[in-house]
């Protein structure tokens, strides 16, 4: 089991590689589909434990999908306690014509930038605590993504026999589990200025309470036409990626909540809420598509560099 566990937790580290790679196809596709889209959209992802001190006295639950169902529904600051240790991360997407940006701050990361910038046809992947600049063109890309899945290809040969068809088994099942409910609840709010109806999705592995709203159908007109042209490419990455989007047909997910075990497999659940926080329909300031420079002290490499460093991470796990 163990020895399961450590490959599980390389695949996941795989999978922040095919993360940073779906953001650079994203930007490539909204350079191309939203020329005439200027936005600044917030966004906020909060981690936080499950506090079983919520429970009434003598509360029980049918099954874990009911008692997801009962901490789901629970207000966000209820969940809420100074004694948890919640992970928050806040991110900022810029979206103006053929240039994408997006800013994310998190206590582990700290600040990151992603930009793209449609007139040099480039990617750029900013640390700044770092100081650091990875870049890359659309060749680039192609040439991380064989890296990556050779990579990949490697460490299953490595594997027994017994163990290669035991990871099979668990990739498949996990592809095949069984279909997604999506049920309307009736509920309405409004959440952080968005008119929202609740919706309920439940699957074998997990449920999910999603507020969506109808605001602002240009934005969601455009995301639907870059999300065929990515299925088209990558489709595998469009299926782990997309989420409440591709979930809610025609609406903006404002906000989803879902309760999952620990990363660690050893802590209490969690329940993981991303929320879109605020869309304003603006031109974004000109300086968020421009990189820093080495003259401001950072150090420029490639994305190839970016990807070496992660695969050196995996291979001491």
């Amino acid at each position: 089991m163990k020895v399961i566990w450590s490959i599980t937790r390389r695949s996941g580290m795989i999978n922040v590689i095919y993360s940073v790679m779906f953001q650079i196809i994203l930007m490539l596709l909204i350079s191309v589909s939203c020329v005439e889209a200027q936005y600044i959209i917030e966004e906020k992802d909060s981690r936080i434990p499950v506090n079983y001190d919520l429970l009434p006295e003598g509360k029980e639950f049918e099954d874990p999908a009911d008692e997801a169902k009962y901490f789901l529904n629970l207000p966000e600051d209820k969940l809420r306690s100074e004694d948890l240790d919640i992970e928050e991360t806040k991110s900022i997407m810029y979206l103006d014509a053929e240039n994408f940006a997006m800013e994310t701050e998190s206590a582990e990361e700290g600040k990151v930038s992603s930009i793209f910038n449609g007139k040099q046809k480039t990617f750029y992947y900013v640390l700044w605590e770092q100081k650091r600049v990875f870049q890359m063109n659309d060749e680039d890309m192609k040439q991380v993504r064989k890296d990556v899945d050779a990579m990949k290809d490697r460490m299953m040969d490595g594997l027994s026999p017994e163990m290669r068809k035991q990871m099979e088994e668990q990739q498949n099942q996990e592809k095949q589990s069984g279909g997604v409910k999506i049920k309307a609840t009736g509920k309405k709010m409004k959440i952080y200025g968005f008119d929202c109806l609740q919706y309920l999705v439940e699957s074998e592995e997990e449920v999910k309470i999603i507020w969506a709203s109808d605001d602002l159908p240009g934005l969601r007109k455009s995301y639907e036409k870059f999300m065929r042209q990515m299925t088209a490419i990558f489709p595998s990455e469009v299926e782990d990626e997309a989420g409440e989007w591709e979930l809610i047909k025609g609406k903006i997910p404002v906000e989803s909540r879902t309760m999952r075990n620990s990363e660690d497999m050893m802590g209490i659940p969690e329940i993981e809420i991303t929320a879109i926080t605020k869309i304003t329909r603006i031109k974004p300031p000109a300086e968020k598509f421009t990189p820093p420079s080495a003259a401001d002290g950072f150090v420029y490499g490639s994305m190839k560099d970016l990807v070496s460093g992660m695969m050196q991470m995996i291979h001491e796990k």
